[in-house]
């Protein structure tokens, strides 16, 4: 899948954007899930998956949407529990379906995405016990399902990925079997909870500045590289919050 068309929409799409102020989520959640709605646009279709539907209660009697992604005529007894990303504040099932389709289409293996509450309304540790909840079903529905409990994995992107983890933990503490975390850009880091004054300042100042930070970025991640070219400052941020070596970095360029 080629990832320079969806990163020209979206370096487009941000021209139109208005300037964030500082606590408001609910700009933040609007221009995310318009951003996933044109990159989900030039993604294809996946006839060859069949999804279902089904739900089940979290940890305080709340009704929690799943779906079950298997590829048509292939059987396997390996299962994957999705947690899509979104920052804890933004995306959902539907625009993730093409994702997960894709993985299952590739793969082969059956993946379980769930609706888990995102945040600021959900708080605390409700995401991951919701994913811990999708996790107890699959388990319980593993015979229905053909799925084998020693083959179940946990995975997740971005945001979902720092669930992810979150609700291994919590697997382990319910004596719930994990085969393996497939984590994809988790922030899991408590460090780089916070960007230092000075790496701020400095991204703030763009021009030659930002392009050297975006340099710092591409050293940790690839994919950072590219996103840089079409983001610049604000992918930029999220690289810094994602890495201490660009925050130590900062600091000495800024100084």
């Amino acid at each position: 899948m080629e990832l320079l068309p969806i990163f020209t929409v979206l370096a487009e799409k941000k021209k139109d954007m208005p300037t964030l102020q500082k606590g408001d989520w609910q700009s933040v959640r609007t221009m995310g899930n318009s951003a996933m709605d044109s990159w989900n646009d030039l993604l294809p279709d996946f006839d060859d998956v069949e999804i279902n539907i089904f739900s089940c209660l979290s940890h305080d009697n709340t009704e929690i949407e799943l779906r079950w992604y298997t590829k048509k005529n292939v059987f396997s007894q390996a299962a994957v529990t999705y947690i899509h990303g979104g920052g804890m504040i933004l995306g959902d099932l539907n625009r993730y379906d093409k994702v997960v389709s894709n993985y299952v289409s590739q793969t082969g293996v059956p993946f379980l995405a769930m609706q888990y509450r995102i945040a600021p309304e959900a708080k605390d540790e409700i995401p991951a016990q919701d994913a811990l909840a999708a996790l107890k079903w699959l388990n319980s529905n593993a015979s229905k399902l053909n799925v084998d409990t020693n083959r179940i994995a946990i995975m997740g992107d971005s945001a979902g990925g720092g669930i992810a983890a979150g609700t291994a933990i919590l697997a382990r503490e319910h004596n719930i079997f994990l085969k393996q975390q497939i984590l994809i850009y988790p922030p899991k880091d408590l460090e780089c909870a916070t960007i230092c004054t000075a790496a701020a300042q400095l991204m703030s100042m763009g021009g030659t500045h930002a392009g050297k930070l975006c340099k710092l970025c591409a050293e940790v991640c690839e994919e950072c590289a590219i996103v840089c070219e079409s983001y610049s400052i604000p992918h930029c941020q999220e690289c810094a919050q994602a890495c201490r070596k660009c925050v130590t970095e900062c600091e000495k360029m800024a100084a």
